[in-house]
């Protein structure tokens, strides 16, 4: 596939790795047990054997065995906001968690509870704004109180902004940034596409994040 990639820097004022503002909190993000489950199979599956045994000695024992243990459509609660993008973030670093949640992102096209949703999504949305929308609203099948997230179109054609609001004080970190910014790149990946990502954090210890999001249409 085409690659693609990040922008070397991002704006001016990106808070360090988890940094937490006072304010309000908001409900617990959660996941589908099968993303989790998903996710587990992409680090033991796509990580060297030292880097996947560093991440899982990051999670708590108690939640991986949750995880196991769950059935696929079951909600699991993360009190301590998305630990496993911030063990992989901790263990890889920024490029290479960027890197790990790009990859995830084209694994989890491939398998097969989720296999034939993706393959219609690929018919019905043949642009790269197109299919990152489709992306937002497949996440929300998936994922609850991760934020709002919105793709806004720019005046041509070749880019957009991704912006994600009301961000729980425990997804605030270099660590989600990361999964975000690979999650976009990954869908690139799936349309064979060119483009770039560039994160603005400047508004995230308010909750907020923007990405622009760059493409050819070439």
């Amino acid at each position: 596939m085409t690659e693609t990639g990040r922008r070397s820097a991002l704006k001016t004022g990106r808070t360090p790795t988890d940094s937490l503002t006072p304010g309000a909190q908001l409900p617990n993000p959660k996941y589908r047990a099968s993303i989790l489950k998903s996710q587990f199979e992409g680090v033991k599956k796509t990580l060297s054997t030292e880097h996947a045994a560093a991440v899982f000695a990051e999670l708590p024992h108690e939640f991986i065995q949750e995880v196991n243990d769950a059935v696929a459509p079951e909600w699991i609660g993360l009190p301590d906001g998305d630990i496993v993008a911030r063990a992989v973030h901790t263990v890889l670093g920024t490029d290479g968690a960027v890197a790990f949640w790009r990859q995830q992102t084209v694994r989890f096209a491939k398998i097969k509870i989720f296999r034939s949703f993706v393959k219609t999504l690929l018919r019905l949305f043949t642009t790269p704004e197109g299919l990152l929308k489709a992306v937002i609203h497949a996440s929300n099948l998936v994922s609850r109180d991760m934020g709002n997230h919105r793709i806004v179109s720019e005046r041509d054609d070749t880019q957009a902004l991704f912006i994600v609001t009301e961000i729980p004080r425990t997804q605030r970190s270099e660590a989600k940034i990361a999964a975000w910014e690979g999650t976009i790149l990954g869908t690139f990946d799936l349309l064979g596409a060119t483009g770039s990502v560039e994160s603005d954090a400047r508004r995230l210890p308010n909750g907020e994040l923007r990405i622009n999001v760059h493409w050819s249409n070439h």
